[in-house]
């Protein structure tokens, strides 16, 4: 996760700015507890991988390789 975290740090801090309000991040930035700050970086990159995986295109059947008959 931390190389994919590392990769994505500018995405995933546009996206904690722009989805918290600045109390909670107020919140997750002064507390000792790391653990709502990894919640939503979790989360964060949960979406990016999912939003890749939809752009990533499909091979259609069509575009696969086919033995040649002889």
């Amino acid at each position: 996760m931390l190389l994919s975290s590392e990769f994505h740090a500018e995405k995933i801090t546009g996206m904690l700015l722009e989805g918290l309000s600045t109390l909670q991040l107020q919140r997750i930035s002064s507390s000792s507890n790391d653990d709502d700050f990894r919640v939503k970086v979790e989360e964060a990159l949960t979406i990016l991988t999912l939003h890749s995986i939809r752009e990533t295109p499909t091979e259609s059947p069509s575009s696969l390789p086919t033995k040649q008959s002889q």
